[in-house]
């Protein structure tokens, strides 16, 4: 399942949650954001998948955190790409 809830980290560092539906992804693309996904394979089965934008690559701790935001702590396998 894919959520239209993304995390959007900014340049100074801070990161947001926001929803991001179409309209909202043409204007984060237009401003040099690029989508970065993050899947968790749930342990109670299932995976979830949600984006982290971000206007340069993401660091370990941007995913990390992301996910934290995104998944609240819900216990499973992160993979990112």
């Amino acid at each position: 399942m894919k959520l239209t809830l993304a995390a959007v980290r900014f340049r100074d560092g801070r990161m947001v949650l926001r929803d991001v539906l179409t309209h909202q992804r043409i204007e984060l693309l237009r401003a040099g954001f690029r989508p970065f996904t993050i899947t968790l394979d749930a342990d109670r089965g299932g995976t979830r998948e949600a984006d982290l934008w971000m206007q340069e690559a993401p660091s370990l701790a941007d995913y990390l955190n992301a996910a934290n935001l995104l998944f609240q702590n819900e216990p499973g396998s992160l993979t990112w790409h």
